[in-house]
């Protein structure tokens, strides 16, 4: 049982810490009305898109940035202004949203969590086994690049 349990934390250690490689319309924004540069770039919001971060979305019709690929992103199961019960649905909630962010040694003080990009609604894993963090560890935070948010 003792090497099962060091194989799902490794597992689940490098799940965790692998950054977003994919783009798709659920981890990029929308760049259609940033500014388009004769070199194919477009700037929005302060960033600068080169050809290959960014896609022509045909559903839509816009240009979708991979905002993952520019900054952190982290997944929040419930709009700003509500959290996740233990019912498993969205409530609202008085307090402002201030997840704790640690790096490699420490909880860090006075992150702007405004500098991360959120990405909004429940993952959905398919043909995938679900582990529960908990068993692991009661430490969960975010390492640098690892994208996980327990709200």
């Amino acid at each position: 049982m003792y090497r099962i349990n060091l194989l799902l934390v490794g597992f689940a250690t490098h799940v965790l810490s692998e950054p977003i490689k994919y783009c798709d319309y659920n981890t990029s924004v929308d760049i259609s009305q940033g500014t388009h540069i004769s070199n194919g770039d477009i700037n929005f919001d302060g960033e600068r898109y080169q050809q290959h971060e960014y896609f022509f979305d045909k559903k839509t019709g816009t240009q979708r940035g991979c905002i993952c690929w520019k900054k952190i992103c982290v997944r929040k199961c419930c709009p700003l202004g509500q959290g996740y019960t233990q019912n498993k649905s969205c409530a609202n909630v008085s307090s402002p949203f201030d997840p704790p962010i640690w790096d490699d040694y420490g909880e860090l003080k006075g992150v702007d969590v405004s500098k991360f990009h959120l990405l909004f609604g429940k993952v959905e894993c398919l043909n995938a086994a679900r582990l529960k963090l908990s068993q692991i560890s009661d430490n969960l935070h975010l390492l640098k690049k690892i994208m996980v948010v327990v709200i």
